[in-house]
């Protein structure tokens, strides 16, 4: 066995690259064959949650929670927050209305799901948050596997949990 020439070590350079851009996966035909497909890497980039006014909810969860606005369209149909790798946005109803879709209503006493905030002192961000204007649904509580939790609801009646960051176990 002797070295690798200059082209096996660019071939091999490149396999390298492609399997970081693309996650191979192997599936199994009939008679045990593999064949590899090559899917696009994906990322959580959006929440998206239709309100009836975009500006007055940002507004909301910038007093409330203290993002900052990072984009609101010109139109008002459509704003974002500054919230981290995934963004927190919104758009309006009668955008998706325009766009073919019937958007459901919110509701705090019946959620389908909750949007968390996490930070190191809960009790401070619910007080924040409830001067704002949310509405408290449950004050803070320690939660048996180790954080600390508090739900409000906003205007537009979306569920939000106001966290600590779980204390997982230590390993071993």
């Amino acid at each position: 066995m002797g070295r690798a020439g200059p082209q096996a070590k660019r071939r091999n350079v490149a396999r390298r690259l492609v399997s970081q851009i693309f996650k191979i996966r192997d599936h199994r035909r009939m008679y045990g064959a593999v064949v590899r497909t090559r899917e696009p890497a994906m990322i959580f980039r959006y929440t998206i949650l239709y309100v009836d006014d975009v500006a007055t909810t940002i507004d909301f969860f910038s007093r409330s929670f203290g993002f900052e606005k990072g984009f609101l369209h010109e139109s008002g149909e459509y704003g974002e927050l500054v919230t981290g790798d995934t963004k927190l946005a919104f758009s309006s109803t009668a955008l998706m209305r325009k766009l073919g879709k019937t958007p459901g209503r919110p509701s705090s006493s019946a959620p389908t799901f909750e949007v968390a905030f996490e930070t190191d002192d809960v009790a401070a961000a619910l007080k924040r948050a409830c001067d704002a204007g949310a509405v408290l649904l449950r004050d803070v509580r320690d939660e048996p596997w180790g954080q600390t939790t508090a739900y409000v609801s906003d205007p537009n009646g979306y569920v939000i949990e106001i966290c600590s960051p779980v204390q997982l176990p230590s390993p071993g």
